[in-house]
Order: C-alpha cells, then structure tokens, then sequence
C-alpha cells in the first residue's frame, strides 16, 4: 500500500473512531448494563485506537496527532454536562495515556513497515 492509500485509511478509521467516542461519550446515561470493562480502560482503549491510524501513516506528526486526541478528549470533558454526564479529570487522564500509547503503536508498525 502506498503512501496515499494509508494516508486515507488513517483518515477513515480516526473518522469512524472520532464518530464512536462521540456516540458512546455524548448521549445521556441509559438504562443499559454497565460495560464490561472498567471505564477509564474503555476511555484509554478508544484513544489509542483513536492516535494509532494517523500516527501509523504520518510518523513524523505523532505529536500532532497525540495533542489532537487530548484536545478532542478535553471538549469531550467539557460538553459532557449538557447531555447529562458528568466532567471527569481522570477520563481526560485516560485519554491521554491511551493517545500516547497509541501513537507509540503507530510510529511501531511505522517502523515495521520501512523495515
């Protein structure tokens, strides 16, 4: 796959993740069964998948792509009160660490594939 072509799957899957966190962030709490993983893990695993993609096709811009999540994160944090959540620091917190840690993976199999 050229550069092109990852440079536009990156896009799509940081599209449909940024459209997931939105849905499963944004709504009010619903009646439905807790997830069955603890909540600052979901947080950190949706962004990691989150910084993977574009930090994977656009190495150099790992920092870019981390700041990107943080702040996506942080808005998140601070509209969450008006659809009925609360604000919480340590699911920022949680954002954080999974865009680093995301972003790590990606510039990995960046490495990989110039291997």
């Amino acid at each position: 796959m050229g550069h092109a072509g990852r440079l536009g799957l990156a896009w799509v899957l940081t599209a449909i993740m940024t459209a997931l966190i939105a849905r499963f962030t944004l709504v009010p709490p619903g009646g439905g069964g807790p997830l069955p993983i603890n909540d600052k893990l979901a947080h950190f695993i949706a962004f990691a998948l989150l910084a993977l993609p574009l930090a994977w096709a656009l190495p150099a811009r790992w920092g870019w792509v981390v700041g990107a999540a943080i702040f996506f994160g942080a808005v998140i944090e601070v509209i969450q009160p008006n659809f009925g959540r609360a604000m919480e620091a340590l699911d920022l917190l949680a954002d954080g660490a999974g865009a680093f840690i995301g972003a790590g993976m990606g510039l990995m199999l960046a490495q990989l594939r110039r291997a």
